[in-house]
């Protein structure tokens, strides 16, 4: 770092250009301190955005995921006399963000594979396109299709992340919430190999979620700066 210039060591009628030029080597010192730990907290927000796990729903018996997915069933499925609900599939449900990268591959991926026969499936998008196209498409695979707010989500599922990946047994017993893929942006989604676990009486590993937050308390703790969302 270039040491300030003494003005009594240079001729008189270059002083004030010495004293100028430190008081803006100072000014840019100073701009540069506060500059660095800005830049390193919006890096840090982004980072925490796209590479850290998101937190999972509580999926207990009195859950509110328990409750409204119970609940969500049994409107396609009315309760019967004597049986608990009117199917005796798994059903497999995707939660996908509108406003997320990886929730759109999560739908190519749906679109593209093949889906397994023993499980019925179930989409709900979040903050979807007003056109519906997407639902559409996933209807045409034998899927069906919920579009809702992502206050919905959270108030309603108790959902702040997505991609979310949620498997229910025929009694709509939540036995597994995670994510598709063991780390960000992974190859090979797991979905179908969870089922294939739970389908054996495996419990199957935990798999992290990894995508974005879709509740306004969530996004606000991973994005304080706002460059995200």
């Amino acid at each position: 770092m270039p040491y300030p210039v003494d003005p009594a060591r240079v001729p008189l009628d270059q002083a004030p250009i010495a004293k100028e030029r430190d008081a803006g080597r100072m000014v840019a010192q100073i701009m540069l301190a506060l500059w660095m730990p800005t830049v390193a907290l919006g890096v840090g927000s982004l980072m925490v955005g796209h590479w850290a796990p998101m937190p999972s729903p509580s999926t207990g018996e009195a859950s509110q995921l328990q409750r409204a997915l119970r609940e969500l069933v049994d409107q396609q499925h009315p309760f019967t006399e004597g049986q608990e609900t009117g199917t005796t599939q798994w059903k497999l449900v995707h939660v996908l963000y509108g406003d997320c990268t990886c929730s759109a591959k999560i739908a190519d991926y749906l679109m593209e594979s093949t889906r397994p026969p023993q499980a019925e499936e179930w989409v709900i998008l979040v903050d979807g396109e007003p056109d519906g196209d997407l639902i559409s498409a996933l209807q045409s695979r034998g899927m069906k299709g919920l579009t809702i707010g992502a206050d919905e989500l959270h108030g309603r599922f108790g959902i702040d992340a997505a991609p979310l990946f949620i498997a229910l047994d025929p009694a709509s017993q939540v036995q597994f919430a995670g994510g598709y893929t063991a780390r960000k942006q992974g190859l090979g989604y797991k979905d179908v190999a969870t089922l294939d676990a739970l389908l054996s009486g495996t419990q199957p590993e935990p798999i992290p979620i990894f995508g974005c937050g879709v509740s306004d308390s969530l996004q606000a703790s991973l994005d304080p700066l706002n460059l995200k969302y």
